[in-house]
């Protein structure tokens, strides 16, 4: 670890600080502020774009908009270095003013500088689009002012815009706010993910990046930050692709392929892929994201997974379409259709070696070792649409998704079970084969009429109404046998081979209904209601799941299989749950125009939870008639407070409680044989579980355009009366039946913590982040009818330095720190584990053409019962761009070069510690060969 951050810190220094005119710190200690008014009335002139530039090379330094006092004051620059302020205004002249700033004073007072409206001297001002400008509410930032090089793509622009930090992670934040949306002429952009746009869409392109607040549809009180990528007019159409193949050692082979079109008002893609190195995608959307031109950073989803189980083998195509009746939609005035089909072929096979360690007694622990291989073919179609329309008066949005596949398994197991002393007292051997076909519909419809701008008409109660309607239909067919072979080391009598087919076919109809009517205070008209909303709401929900299965057995004498009548059966289940809620809440602001803007939200509901199940089968113990009824209030407090130009800040408290029943699985199950090591008995006694819930999360980002600082946090914990939880028998050959039993007592406390820093350099950038999560978990449960309580915490850390350098040099180091550990208080006994990993990626532009990437992963697997394991796998690439915009290319990579990779399994449960080790892809080396096609109008 100390080495990865020397090198961090060391090219830094060398590649950083010493291009910051001969200073030593990256935060220059200049600053220059001053006021700004109309020459002519003496008017203050606020949110104006102030831009200070080097006067040498005209580069962009640091840029500000005046604050509600018309007041600038901008830090971070050189002393001693001819600069140039300029000021531009809608409806006022360009001003510009050379000044430099004085080392001994390090600030530059203009004090009250003067503008001049346009319309006075008309043939005489000078006009020019600054780089970056207000337009009302709406930031906007204009790539033809920034210097790039002619094949540069939107996001390079970004990068060097003041206040827009661009995180590894795909996170976009303008002056500290995240950025939820990334439109293109006001439309999502093929599926709408930001590196779509943002890495394909060329510079020259785009008129202007537009970043405003956007309406939440659902509650116009709220909004999200959104960027808008306005094309000029002579860009309207466009299209770009990709096509790449590649062949490598071990037969290693990837190929992927997409042309995508756009117009005005529609956009139409075609994608496929094929590869056997573990690059998976389940959409069309999803392979298109991982193809962009400019394809920078690290990329986790479609990519050589050298940690993921086993080998994929997938093979896949699809089609995306999307067409807007309105060429330019804005958010209350949208009418949109939109289609996809996504088809796959997937191939996998993997090989589990591991042990599972459980304590039964004071000083008595058994142990269950696993061997497990697996070989499984997937045949996946989807096919979704979704309607969208949004006007003023409201909102309507209709969609379905339809799933149709099969799947062909073929499963060997052996499992060794050893008593405390290490001597084996079991095994069973099964293998197992399976197919299955499955279809899927699901159809959702939302509706919300919205009253706000129009005279409320009608019955008050239907003013702004919000109705939401979901259907789902799951069909599935299985065809399977099961060949258990048991064998005791310690009562032979118990041995047994049993050989058993199954045929079995569910069918889940689902139907959820959601009604939200918020004009109940219009109804009442009193006076100590005209400042409380009321808001009335109901939950419906019904559900029918019809489970026939046929079970026959081979019968050693005859060789004949023969109806089993015990495990063959027909099981229908309906339930029914109705939850209407009355919620009333109030709402608080304070705010002054271009200073801040504060809110105070106070909410408090009372649920009343109507719950009936009913199972009919053919055996008589699972016809059940049982029903539920539970008051379950609610109950949440949310401040917010934005102090423009400094921060945003908010804290929420939430309190909720819910009810989990019993399923009949839990309540009246058919024991299976052939699950020998878990045979589940079942409780018809049980109750419902009810849950109290307390949440807290706090969020800060700043809102300054330099070296953003954001952090959010969150603490969850619950409480759980009369929960669910296993009884558990373990018999001298290990054998466990699993009965239910309700328990109080069990806890849970998750926590997350993460933090974002940003520092903005001369030449470069640094980001960190560190997230963390902890996960403490109570949970008591009988063994062989002595009560446990095992008190469990998993912890996540993570680390990521993120260093830029220009366009030449990308660097990161991440170290992630994930122990996790169990402690059974009946048994005085304790089961730890630690995975460690620290990692250094880099990448380096010899050339505009030529870069050089590698990343290094350093990692280490400890737990209290094996051995350390250490590995590393070590990645490196070389690409070469060819022809005259960069769109063809060249890649040579080895993988594994180490030949070290592993897949560590290593995890605690309440009552258990599971080791071992999976299938892994392996060190291989591979050539591919890329042409992105591009072509985005005339570019005038």
């Amino acid at each position: 670890m100390r080495l990865i951050y020397t090198m961090i810190v060391s090219l830094i220094l060398l590649t950083g600080y010493q291009h910051t005119y001969g200073q030593a710190k990256a935060l220059l200690p200049g600053s220059v502020k001053g006021l700004l008014k109309d020459t002519a009335r003496n008017y203050i002139l606020r949110t104006a774009t102030v831009s200070i530039y080097n006067a040498k090379d005209s580069t962009l330094l640091n840029y500000q908009l005046t604050n509600g006092s018309a007041e600038f004051n901008i830090n971070n620059l050189p002393l001693d270095v001819p600069l140039k302020l300029e000021v531009s205004y809608t409806g006022y002249a360009l001003l510009e003013k050379p000044f430099t700033i004085p080392a001994a004073a390090k600030v530059f007072d203009f004090k009250t500088i003067f503008m001049q409206m346009r319309d006075i001297t008309l043939e005489e001002v000078k006009i020019r689009v600054p780089p970056i400008s207000m337009n009302g509410d709406t930031l906007e930032i204009n790539p033809s002012a920034f210097k790039l090089d002619s094949n540069a793509v939107i996001e390079d622009v970004l990068r060097r815009t003041p206040g827009v930090q661009l995180w590894g992670d795909g996170v976009i934040t303008v002056n500290g706010r995240e950025i939820k949306n990334v439109y293109v002429d006001g439309k999502p952009f093929f599926g709408g993910n930001a590196k779509v746009a943002l890495q394909n869409l060329p510079k020259q392109a785009v008129q202007k990046v537009q970043v405003y607040r956007e309406p939440n549809e659902k509650n116009l009180l709220d909004s999200t930050l959104t960027m808008n990528l306005k094309l000029k007019k002579a860009n309207k159409f466009g299209m770009f692709g990709k096509i790449s193949g590649g062949y490598g050692t071990d037969k290693r082979y990837e190929g992927d392929a997409n042309l995508n079109i756009y117009t005005s008002k529609m956009q139409i893609g075609i994608v496929g892929a094929s590869n056997n190195v573990n690059k998976t995608a389940f959409s069309a959307d999803r392979l298109l994201q991982n193809s962009t031109f400019k394809g920078v950073g690290a990329n986790v989803d479609y990519q050589p997974d050298f940690r993921a189980t086993g080998i994929t083998k997938p093979t896949s195509g699809g089609v995306t379409f999307k067409y807007d009746f309105y060429e330019d939609p804005k958010w209350d005035n949208k009418n949109t259709l939109s289609a996809d089909y996504f088809i796959q072929h997937r191939s996998y096979e993997n090989t589990t070696l591991s042990s599972t360690q459980n304590t039964i007694g004071n000083a008595d622990q058994v142990y269950n070792e696993y061997q497990n291989s697996d070989l499984q073919t997937n045949n996946d179609q989807k096919f979704n649409t979704r309607y969208e329309r949004n006007s003023r008066k409201g909102t309507l949005n209709v969609s379905q998704s339809y799933n149709y596949g099969n799947n062909e398994a073929t499963n060997q197991s052996i499992t060794n079970s050893l008593n405390n002393n290490r001597d084996m007292v079991s095994s069973n051997t099964t293998e197992s084969k399976n197919s299955s076909d499955y279809k899927n519909f699901n159809f959702t419809a939302e509706y919300q009429r919205r009253s706000w701008d129009y005279p409320r008409k009608g019955f008050p109660l239907f003013n702004n109404l919000r109705a939401n309607y979901e259907f789902a239909l799951n069909d599935r067919n299985n065809e399977s046998s099961n060949l258990s072979d048991f064998r005791s080391f310690i009562n032979t009598a118990g041995n047994r081979k049993i050989n058993r087919q199954y045929d079995n076919t569910v069918n889940d109809v689902n139907h959820k209904l959601y009604l939200e009517f918020p004009g109940v205070d219009d109804v009442i008209k009193e006076d100590g209601f005209r400042n409380i909303d009321i808001v009335l709401i109901n939950y419906t929900r019904l559900n029918t799941n019809k489970n026939r299965n046929g079970v026959t057995d081979l019968d050693t004498l005859t060789g004949a299989f023969i109806n089993n009548d015990y495990l063959s059966n027909d099981l229908k289940t309906d339930l029914i749950e109705e939850m209407p809620e009355l919620r009333v809440q109030r709402s608080f602001y304070k705010s002054l125009s271009n200073r801040f803007n504060k809110s105070l939200n106070i909410s408090v509901s009372a649920v009343q939870n109507f719950t009936s199940q009913k199972s009919r089968s053919i055996k008589a113990f699972q016809n059940i008639d049982r029903s539920y009824s539970r008051l379950l209030p609610k109950a949440s407090i949310s401040a917010s407070d934005y102090q423009y130009g400094e921060y945003y800040r908010s804290l929420s408290l939430n309190y909720e409680t819910s009810i989990q029943i019993p399923q009949i699985w839990q309540l009246a199950p058919l024991a299976d044989s052939t699950n020998v090591y878990n045979l589940i008995r079942g409780n018809i006694a049980l109750k419902e579980a009810k849950t109290h819930s307390l949440s807290i999360n706090f969020n800060h980002s700043d809102q300054k355009t330099k070296n953003a600082f954001n952090l959010y946090a969150s603490v969850s914990a619950s409480i759980v009366n009369a929960a669910i939880v296993d009884s558990v028998k373990i018999d001298n050959q290990n054998r466990r039946e699993i009965f239910y039993a309700n328990v109080n007592g069990q806890r849970n406390l998750y926590g997350y913590f993460e933090v974002r820093k940003a520092f903005d350099l001369k030449a470069g950038q640094l980001q960190l982040r560190y997230y963390s999560n902890i996960n403490y978990r109570k949970t008591p449960d009988y063994i062989n009818g002595a009560l446990n309580v095992s008190n469990s915490v998993n912890n996540d850390n993570n680390l990521k330095i993120f260093y830029s350098f220009k366009d030449k040099l990308a660097v990161e180091a991440a170290t992630s720190f994930s122990p996790s550990s169990s402690k059974q208080l009946l048994f005085n006994t304790k089961y730890s584990s630690k995975n460690y990993s620290n990692s250094l990626s880099t990448s380096y532009n010899v050339t505009k053409r030529f870069n050089l990437s590698s990343n290094i992963m350093f990692n280490k697997s400890t737990s209290s019962n094996n051995v350390n394991v250490n590995f590393t796998i070590w990645n490196a690439s070389a690409t070469y761009r060819m022809l005259k915009g960069n769109n063809a290319e060249i890649k040579l990579a080895a993988l594994d070069l180490l030949h070290q990779n592993t897949n560590i399994i290593n995890y605690t449960g309440a009552n258990s510690l599971t080791t071992g080790t999976q299938t892994v892809l392996k060190q291989y080396f591979m050539a591919t060969l890329s042409y992105y096609p591009r072509f985005f109008g005339t570019g005038k």
